[in-house]
């Protein structure tokens, strides 16, 4: 599954042909069509044009990613009937002689909404009330598309499966004090939900994942990353990225602790409110960037972890910008600190972070710094 790509709605690629992974549609509003694993829909374009090229591109599909190809001749409407049999986001593309194309997004995924009964067609079959009913009867890379609406559930992801949300306010996980998701495999990705009242949001005990466009709130740990560690050489290889979620009133916002090379990636987040923002805990190697971190008691806290880099991130409004305990290597660069001397004296000094070293107790005074602190916040 690629990267989400910041942009507007509904993103227009520029060749099809060329490189399918790198327009996948970065929704802000509105939704994407749904159309049910197996059952058929409907697609209808007009056209003046007497000759119409259909593609139907499955969009995630590296190789051989155009799945049917129709011209037709005719002049008015063209109808056009999508039966999808892999989970994916296709992309079905219509393009008249004249050069004038229009494109459609589409999610072919397995459907949850809670006002599903047994009297909804396809019930148990393609279409659920239950978040984790949907994940039982899945196979290995499937889709399920969970409508709005507010899920009791402890769900738990034991294969590689991507969770999508209708829209991130109204698609709720409420975990009544467990973890609202757990992974347990690679390869899940989360995407446009609001967790709240979990012990952990999004618990990932999993070696790689993806955390897109979410609402972690009143939870113990919005996002909790405890990777498996192989003891033998005590390092783990990861690839969990954890980009554009908006994580308020937690007591820890983001918990890395997954070994000493975590090769974990935390982008473009929004932490508000927070008793702590980003908490790492012996994990190394992560890149924290682009970051907004602010009002919290302690916007970055590093114990025990050494050689993350933290670069263009806006800390705003903490008691405690960032602090750390008996790690080494940690690199500051480029972030925008509101209380740096720099922005009153209008002059370039680095920014001091405070903390301590010690192996024992890490009672050691120490300081680190930013050397080029920004004298604006970070867009």
């Amino acid at each position: 599954i690629p990267d989400r790509p910041s942009g507007a709605i509904y993103q227009k690629p520029e060749s099809v042909a060329e490189n399918p992974l790198d327009y996948v549609p970065y929704e802000i509003n509105g939704s994407i069509p749904i159309s049910a694993l197996g059952e058929s829909m409907n697609v209808s374009s007009y056209t003046d044009c007497p000759t119409v090229e259909i593609k139907l591109i499955d969009t995630f599909n590296k190789n051989g990613f155009i799945v049917e190809k129709i011209n037709k001749s005719t002049k008015g409407n063209v109808s056009y009937v999508f039966s999808p049999r892999l989970a994916s986001l296709y992309t079905i593309r219509t393009c008249t002689k004249d050069g004038k194309e229009e494109w459609l997004y589409v999610w072919a995924a397995k459907v949850v909404d809670d006002d599903f009964d047994e009297s909804t067609p396809g019930f148990g079959i393609t279409r659920w009330r239950k978040i984790q009913n949907a994940i039982e009867n899945a196979t290995k890379d499937d889709i399920i598309y969970v409508f709005s609406g507010t899920y009791y559930e402890n769900i738990v992801l034991d294969k590689p499966l991507m969770l999508v949300g209708e829209n991130p306010p109204t698609t709720i996980i409420d975990g009544r004090g467990s973890d609202g998701i757990s992974i347990m495999l690679p390869s899940c990705i989360i995407e446009r939900f609001t967790l709240k009242n979990c012990e952990n949001g999004v618990a990932i005990y999993a070696d790689s994942a993806g955390i897109y466009n979410n609402i972690m709130k009143n939870n113990n740990k919005g996002i909790y990353v405890c990777a498996s560690i192989n003891f033998s050489q005590n390092v783990t290889n990861q690839d969990v990225q954890i980009y554009y979620n908006f994580i308020s009133d937690n007591k820890y916002g983001i918990y890395l602790t997954s070994g000493y090379l975590s090769l974990m990636d935390v982008f473009s987040n929004d932490l508000d409110g927070n008793t702590y923002g980003i908490y790492i805990f012996k994990s190394g190697i992560n890149i924290i960037y682009f970051n907004t971190i602010s009002n919290s008691f302690m916007g970055l806290f590093i114990k025990k972890s050494n050689l993350n880099f933290i670069i263009f991130n806006n800390f705003l409004k903490n008691t405690w910008h960032a602090s750390f305990c008996k790690s080494s290597g940690n690199i500051f660069i480029g972030n925008y600190w509101d209380n740096w001397i720099g922005l009153v004296l209008d002059i370039s000094f680095p920014k001091c972070i405070l903390g301590r070293k010690g192996k024992i107790a890490g009672l050691i005074p120490w300081v680190k710094f930013d050397i080029s602190p920004s004298s604006t916040p970070i867009s």
